[in-house]
């Protein structure tokens, strides 16, 4: 059961962070972007998800009648939570260091989810922290 939770974990975590990367685009949110385009993050975001459904669905037969345990509500609900938060954890801080890396500054000064148009997470946290 251990590994079947564990393959759950990084479907959910790959799916994610593919829908994570849609959904910014879509959005226009650069900040949260691992490909700074809007056209290859929706490329990425589309070999994320169908990828990590192809290899947690096709590689194994994951039948029960083929002998694989199943995850019940509480377990798969807790993986799904986990996994959905690395996720977010995940592109958050990735994006930020990217951001930094590439030493790409923002005049913008919005609040809240505004501020992913232009700066990355880190970034924005830290300047409202500044501003108190």
């Amino acid at each position: 059961m251990a590994h079947v939770a564990w393959q759950y974990l990084v479907f959910i975590f790959v799916s994610c962070v593919g829908v994570l990367q849609a959904a910014a685009a879509y959005s226009g949110l650069k900040g949260l972007l691992l490909i700074p385009r809007r056209l290859p993050s929706f490329g990425l975001a589309a070999v994320l998800v169908i990828g990590a459904f192809v290899w947690f669905f096709r590689v194994d037969d994951r039948a029960p009648a083929a002998g694989w345990p199943i995850l019940e509500g509480g377990p798969q609900t807790l993986l799904f939570t986990a996994g959905a938060g690395l996720a977010l954890g995940f592109t958050a801080l990735l994006t930020s260091m990217l951001r930094v890396a590439a030493d790409q500054r923002s005049s913008l000064k919005e609040e809240g989810l505004e501020a992913l148009r232009e700066e990355g997470y880190l970034q924005a946290l830290l300047r409202r922290w500044r501003r108190g």
